[in-house]
């Protein structure tokens, strides 16, 4: 049987090392979820998988974060920032638009056929894109099949 030279030996030593810290780093500063339902159909689906940082910055409209829901810590929701400190917001049902300091949300909205099963793991299928600009925002069709 041959015997590992004092080079190999370090090298090993240096990788597991490395590996070592890596792993405390991963630890400390990464969090890793999987996503458990289709509330962010077709951004995030339903049992993907996310690296999320866990050092907090500054946030910003359309960041998507991960919290504690309150009455319950143990479960974990995924969400995208609509709302900042200092600005009120509002869903106008009539319109199926979003007011932001009274002003509307420039979203590309795209409505989609309703999905029934919660199960379905599935992307949402397109059932109208009325385009817009910069955030997509996805609605269900109630007039889907309807002339």
């Amino acid at each position: 049987m041959k015997r590992l030279g004092k080079k190999s030996i370090v090298t090993l030593a240096i990788v597991l090392g490395a590996v070592c810290l890596g792993l405390v780093c991963a630890g400390l500063f990464l969090e890793f979820v999987k996503v458990p339902t289709g509330a962010m159909k077709n951004t995030i689906l339903p049992g993907e998988k996310l690296v999320a940082n866990r050092i907090t910055g500054e946030i910003n409209r359309g960041d998507i974060v991960i919290f504690n829901f309150f009455p319950d810590p143990r479960t974990r929701f995924v969400s995208r920032i609509i709302g900042l400190p200092g600005v009120t917001f509002f869903f106008q049902s009539k319109t199926k638009s979003v007011l932001i300091n009274d002003k509307p949300v420039d979203e590309h909205r795209i409505f989609v056929e309703a999905q029934y099963d919660n199960d379905d793991v599935g992307a949402l299928k397109t059932a109208r894109d009325e385009g817009g600009s910069l955030w997509l925002v996805y609605y269900y069709n109630e007039t889907y099949g309807e002339s």
